[in-house]
């Protein structure tokens, strides 16, 4: 038989003695952690340090329980991934009265319920995976108020707002960090929810740092200090190719290293950019208007599955092999003047390419 959500988290919390609480704000929801590991709650307190409020009264509340990793023993089945990726990430398992996921390779496991979040298993050591299911919280909020989610970093500056989609390599993060170079102010890194509001659409970020590659640091003089001397004399000796092909991920703290106040979660959107080009490409970059109801392949690379932490209005889990709705993403990208970057991978010219833009429309 299997076991209730709330026996599984009667289980998860029998012993353990809850330390230290913090609270964010992120636009009008709030969410809680308490834990176990006041280690954990420090971290989080200087990774979302802008959000940071006094404890609400309403808020979505999140148990963090540094513990030994289990899997409670469920019959689990496999999150299907996107995007072609191989290799097992998620472990699912519904359960009377909510969700378990279990992460294959840390061990994490998360109870998911109506009124209470519960992550179990070594939260230290996978601080990242607490981050990403405190923003899983806010994204659930923004798609069951309408929004949709797209895979894309977004910038603003000087009122105008600028998102970029592209399949994951392409450059997004690239791209926004060359803007932020140029004064820019940084919205989201990888996912993105797109309102459509009156007169002007507006577009929502998750407080998220960019992850990127070491090409994107090395090519960037803003972040090159992020590296060590001796890997940034490593990573020149690389061929070209091979160099934007490593994955080996650095996060970029955007306040640290663009000063504070260039970071805003929600801006009106002026323009989406989707990057179609690549680094094979013997031509050089060009930028075109297109009709998103005209190129189906384009608005491929922008829709995005809201993940396995997601639930609905209705209280209904997705199962992650749902169709994207196209309908409803042109429906939220009609009113926004949308381009393809195509040919040759040219952030330079990508720069250039979105000031012309923006003086035109001064």
């Amino acid at each position: 038989m299997t076991p209730s959500l709330s026996s599984l988290i009667e289980v998860s919390r029998a012993g353990v003695e809850f330390t230290s609480e913090i609270s964010f704000a992120f636009g009008a929801i709030r969410v809680t952690v308490r834990s176990n590991s006041s280690e954990l709650t420090r971290r989080l307190a200087d990774y979302f340090r802008g959000q940071v409020v006094a404890t609400p009264h309403q808020s979505v509340k999140i148990d963090a329980i540094q513990a030994a990793p289990t899997d409670f023993g469920l019959d689990y089945w496999h999150w299907p991934r996107e995007g072609g990726k191989v290799g097992q990430k998620e472990a699912i398992c519904d359960v009377p009265g909510g969700r378990v996921v279990h992460k294959v390779k840390t061990g994490m496991t998360f109870l998911l319920g109506d009124e209470v979040r519960v992550a179990v298993g070594d939260c230290e050591r996978n601080d990242n995976q607490i981050i990403n299911f405190v923003i899983a919280q806010q994204l659930s909020h923004l798609l069951n108020d309408g929004g949709a989610l797209c895979h894309a970093a977004g910038v603003c500056e000087k009122g105008r707002g600028l998102m970029i989609a592209a399949t994951s390599g392409a450059g997004k993060s690239t791209f926004a960090m060359h803007l932020m170079k140029q004064g820019a102010t940084f919205v989201s890194n990888d996912r993105m929810i797109v309102e459509a509001a009156k007169p002007i659409p507006i577009m929502h970020g998750v407080p998220k740092q960019p992850r990127v590659n070491p090409g994107t640091l090395l090519n960037n003089s803003s972040l090159r200090g992020i590296l060590s001397d001796e890997r940034v004399e490593a990573l020149r000796s690389l061929p070209h190719d091979e160099l934007w092909k490593l994955e080996e991920k650095y996060d970029v703290d955007i306040e640290r290293v663009y000063g504070p106040g260039r970071w805003a979660l929600s801006h009106t959107l002026d323009t989406f950019l989707i990057l179609n080009w690549n680094h094979q490409a013997t031509t050089g970059a060009t930028f075109r208007s297109i009709d998103l109801r005209e190129r189906p392949e384009l608005l491929e690379l922008v829709m995005k599955s809201p993940g396995p932490f997601h639930r609905d209005h209705h209280g209904s889990f997705p199962t992650g092999r749902e169709q994207h709705d196209a309908t409803a993403y042109l429906a939220h990208l009609a009113q926004i003047p949308c381009f393809e970057a195509a040919g040759g991978v040219d952030f330079e010219a990508g720069v250039e390419w979105w000031r012309r833009l923006s003086e035109l429309r001064s």
